[in-house]
């Protein structure tokens, strides 16, 4: 993939000037640490390495029914996000909110 493909696709849902992909990750990696979740679940939905290599090379789980609900939780909370900014009362509120 090239390095500009996830800017032209921000681009093209309508986030040019709004957002980038390192943004989202790191909204992402914010909003779950946060609620404390699991660093090693975080760490592979981002697609990084999330342990040491001793470590990882005694712990192979991959943690996909973890990674599947909190993709699922972030997608709630996306569209939920969404929604409320849709609506005038809420007009503006999600830029002066921590992520």
């Amino acid at each position: 993939m090239a390095n500009r493909t996830l800017n032209a696709v921000m681009e093209r849902l309508g986030y040019s000037g709004k957002g980038t992909p390192h943004g989202m990750r790191a909204s992402f990696s914010t909003h779950f640490n946060g609620l404390n979740a699991h660093s090693d679940v975080i760490e592979l939905c981002l697609a990084h390495t999330p342990m040491g290599k001793t470590r990882a090379a005694y712990n192979r789980h991959q943690y996909r029914e973890e990674r599947r609900e909190m993709l699922q939780e972030w997608a709630a909370w996306l569209d939920q996000r969404r929604q409320s900014s849709c609506r005038p009362e809420f007009a503006g509120q999600l830029e002066d909110r921590d992520v």
